[in-house]
């Protein structure tokens, strides 16, 4: 006969629940694709072009050091540099789309922003310009209209990212977030995000920290002081995040 005493049936119990969630994370991973398009070296002001680089590394570095990411999304593209142009945006999130095993399409976007307009390693375009771009690229008055469904979360790390919400909503993404300005948090909240977001908080709670006084204080306080005395657009700085569509929007849905 066994003797298992109580704290040998803790263990075996947190064992057993830690390996069910486990299962349920890599269960999610069927058909949920994530695309990161980073580029903000080529059209970053010159004094700032060491800063953006490290941002636009930071973009694509932080997914690909967290163990959860590589089970959530069972597909990955990177479009970075001279790539990351605004055909090859189109483009790659069509292909992404056209892919029959794709079922959810999350897109993490590190570029320049300006209001109602992104820019990429080609030059800016309007928001709504490339939303319907995209769109007339697609077969729309045939079966590819359904592709659009499977697009879920936007994570828009540009600045103004608040002013593209409703065009990207408008494309079909189920929940698109943006600051209300310049954005200058992204090396303490992005990490943070795609964290909480991989442990399965929703969205609105993945960003309550990032958006509180503190947190933005932290941040944004030094920007917009060095902005005064620059008089330049840093002034202008407000990461607060903005979310559009649905707030308890989870990545493990």
């Amino acid at each position: 006969m066994i003797n298992i005493n109580k704290n040998s049936l803790k263990i075996i119990f947190v064992f057993s629940i830690a390996i069910n969630c486990c299962f349920a994370v890599v269960a999610q991973a069927k058909g949920r694709a994530l695309l990161i398009i980073s580029e903000l070296d080529a059209r970053g002001v010159k004094e700032l072009r060491p800063l953006y680089k490290g941002l636009e590394k930071l973009t694509w570095s932080i997914p690909s050091r967290m163990p959860l990411i590589d089970q959530i999304y069972f597909q990955q593209k990177l479009v970075t540099g001279i790539e990351a142009s605004i055909e090859e945006s189109q483009n790659s999130l069509i292909q992404m789309l056209r892919n029959p095993e794709i079922e959810n399409l999350d897109l993490i976007l590190g570029v320049h922003g300006l209001p109602d307009k992104i820019a990429f390693s080609d030059g800016s375009i309007e928001t709504k310009t490339w939303v319907d771009s995209v769109k007339s690229k697609l077969n729309m008055n045939g079966d590819e209209i359904g592709l659009l469904k499977k697009l879920g979360f936007l994570y828009n790390l540009s600045c103004y990212g608040a002013s593209h919400i409703t065009s990207f909503l408008e494309l079909g993404f189920q929940t698109v977030v943006g600051s209300r300005s310049v954005n200058a948090n992204a090396e303490v909240e992005y990490p943070w995000v795609l964290q909480m977001l991989t442990l399965g908080s929703t969205v609105q709670a993945a960003f309550s920290k990032p958006n509180s006084d503190d947190w933005l204080n932290f941040a944004d306080g030094p920007i917009r002081w060095l902005g005064r005395r620059q008089n330049s657009f840093l002034q202008e700085t407000d990461s607060y995040k903005i979310i559009g569509g649905n707030t308890n929007y989870s990545i493990l849905n």
